[in-house]
């Protein structure tokens, strides 16, 4: 199994949670406020235009659960 494919089925796999966390009740936008700092922190990916990368495709993913509000 390619990398990519490993990659997409954790996108939806994460989407689906995130779907069931949101009917249960759990504050997506925190989560994903929660996801965007720990982008930013030293956790982080190295450099500017990484992080950049990285929360752009924190977005793609929250798009693909439909919950993105930001």
């Amino acid at each position: 199994m390619t990398s990519e494919l490993r990659l997409a089925a954790i996108e939806h796999l994460l989407a689906a949670l995130l779907t069931e966390a949101s009917r249960s009740g759990v504050n997506i936008v925190a989560v994903n406020s929660r996801a965007t700092s720990s982008l930013l922190s030293s956790d982080g990916p190295d450099g500017p235009i990484q992080k950049s990368q990285a929360i752009e495709a924190l977005g793609e993913i929250m798009q693909l659960q439909g919950a993105r509000e930001i």
